[in-house]
């Protein structure tokens, strides 16, 4: 009778004769935590989240911010339309339509990773992002509660010197024009202090200069907070003299919202500032 030999499982004659497995079967599925981490940052779910928020502002300078034939509006967006001028494309609306423009053209080129879903768009992420980004608000306003108790200042110095163009202090303004200001200084101090300032020092710390990342998003985070806090006025008194109290509390906030734009991205920090100003000026500051 013919002697059978089986082979050894752990030889590697054996081994080499299993069936390699797929790289697809290797990937292990992602958590609901970090399907909505990667969600919330995709172009297309910030762009829908950030929608209702860019027509607000637009319908807002229109129907409240407009005081002697002049519009009101933030700072930010002020330089930005400027910017789009001088290179000679003129409309006060530009801004907005630029923004959207530039999230569709981010959204057709973006490839998710096979683990995640292809769908860009989830209705309970925007319940997640508005949420999360009421909770980064709340949080801001105790630290700048404790900092301003700490430094011997007033709670809210976007109610005294708020981010605003030509026209009067946010606290003289009705509540429907406050809170629009709110929502612009949310949408537009964020795009050009987190997403383009960030952005730009990155790459030319990280790609041109290859300083490393983590080099690069501290320098990016220190430089926008230092002029996020210059943006504002932090001179105060007949004499305009710098007031270090409260340019330490414009530091620390541009500070906390760089490093929430670096972690959960654009949408979710846009969010967070808005709702912030929200609270200080359209709530507190009554």
């Amino acid at each position: 009778m013919p002697k059978v030999t089986r082979a050894n499982p752990r030889s590697p004659r054996a081994k080499a004769k299993e069936p390699a497995k797929s790289d697809a079967a290797q990937i292990r599925p992602p958590g609901a935590w970090a399907i909505y981490l990667d969600l919330s940052q995709r172009p297309l779910q910030v762009l829908i989240f950030l929608l209702p928020l860019l027509i607000l502002y637009e319908l807002g300078t229109l129907l409240f911010l407009d005081a002697d034939g002049m519009r009101e509006i933030v700072r930010a967006r002020l330089m930005l339309t400027q910017l789009l001028d001088a290179f000679g494309a003129v409309g006060f609306h530009l801004p907005p339509i630029l923004l959207t423009v530039v999230l569709l053209c981010w959204h057709a080129a973006y490839k998710p990773k096979p683990e995640y879903p292809k769908s860009s768009f989830r209705g309970d992420v925007m319940v997640g992002m508005g949420l999360e980004s009421f909770l980064w608000a709340v949080a801001l306003v105790v630290i700048g509660a404790i900092l301003a108790n700490g430094l011997g200042t007033k709670l809210l110095p976007f109610a005294q010197t708020g981010p605003v163009g030509a026209g009067s202090p946010p606290v003289e303004l009705g509540l429907m024009a406050r809170l629009t200001l709110s929502i612009g200084a949310g949408l537009y101090e964020e795009l050009v202090f987190r997403w383009m300032l960030i952005a730009f020092v990155h790459f030319v710390l990280a790609d041109l200069l290859r300083t490393g990342e983590h080099w690069a998003y501290g320098v990016a985070i220190a430089l926008s907070a230092v002029t996020f806090a210059f943006y504002h006025n932090v001179r105060m008194g007949p004499g305009a003299e710098l007031h270090l109290p409260l340019l330490i509390t414009y530091v620390m906030g541009g500070a906390y919202f760089a490093i929430i734009f670096v972690l959960r991205g654009f949408g979710i920090v846009v969010a967070s500032h808005a709702l912030y100003d929200v609270i200080a000026l359209a709530i507190l500051a009554r």
